[in-house]
């Protein structure tokens, strides 16, 4: 039977095999469920409390719970690495996003009243640096994912696409990218209408 005191050993097992250590920096020498719930379906909460991994868990069992922390603990420290160079300067690259977005509108307005052509080149250019940024995102993403396979095989634990998707999905780092290519896209598609317009 799977007890309590096999999950918090897993779990504390797990926290240094996926590298957390290195990621948050500090090394908890024991892990403590604080309190777990049955019932259907996975939720968990976590934090470094003092020198231990406190855990607030609620599964079907320790054990089911312990699997389904351990694949958490494993896409955070996959898509937290930073060792990754995008992950390293990852505010950088939102700050140049944001910049490059913001800043196309009136440089293009600014261009267009002295030359069409002009124009023309600035919203080429902002469309190249809005796939650029989506291709460094998209490479950081593919490095993740070899990554976080990895860190499944060092936890030994198998998931579903479907559990994979939504532990990526908890990644903070992503959800951000999401907001910001979405409002980018949004931005650059009125700069193509502005720009079509002022024929």
């Amino acid at each position: 039977m799977f007890t309590k005191e096999d999950a918090e050993k897993k779990i504390f097992d797990v926290f240094y095999a996926v590298g957390l250590d290195k990621i948050k920096n500090t090394k908890p020498t024991g892990a403590k469920i604080e309190h777990f719930e049955a019932q259907d379906g996975n939720e968990h909460s976590w934090r470094l409390k003092e020198d231990k991994i406190s855990i607030v868990m609620w599964a079907t069992n320790f054990e089911e719970g312990t699997r389904y922390l351990s694949g958490i603990f494993a896409a955070q420290g996959a898509f937290n690495d930073k060792q990754d160079k995008f992950v390293k300067f990852f505010a950088l690259f939102c700050l140049g996003l944001l910049i490059e977005t913001f800043g196309a509108i009136p440089l293009t307005m600014f261009l267009l009243k002295r030359s069409i052509y002009g124009g023309i080149a600035m919203v080429m250019v902002a469309i190249g640096f809005y796939i650029f940024f989506i291709y460094l995102s998209t490479n950081w993403k593919k490095r993740a994912q070899a990554h976080l396979l990895n860190n499944f095989k060092k936890i030994d634990y198998e998931y579903s696409k479907s559990e994979i998707k939504k532990f990526t999905g908890l990644i903070g780092k992503n959800m951000i990218l999401i907001m910001l290519f979405i409002l980018s896209g949004f931005m650059h598609l009125i700069l193509v209408i502005y720009l079509i317009s002022s024929f």
